[in-house]
């Protein structure tokens, strides 16, 4: 976690995830991630977003590593 973002205080910057929305097209998986944001511009209550495009073998990747680390948050 060393190239993630922290505040001047060293605290990691987070955002409260809101959910995601899903999809495909021809060989990608496509992926919109949503969250909320102290700063946001938006009317109250409503989340930013952003989308991504990933390969299947990357949105297999990112499915396993979301699968462990639930599972090492879990135990901890």
């Amino acid at each position: 976690m060393e190239n993630w973002d922290t505040d001047e205080e060293g605290n990691l910057k987070v955002h409260v995830f809101r959910g995601y929305e899903s999809a495909t097209a021809p060989g990608h998986v496509l992926l919109r991630m949503l969250y909320f944001s102290e700063k946001s511009t938006l009317p109250e209550n409503t989340p930013e977003g952003f989308q991504v495009t990933l390969t299947p073998d990357m949105a297999r990747k990112f499915a396993a590593d979301l699968l462990a680390n639930a599972d090492q948050a879990e135990k901890s």
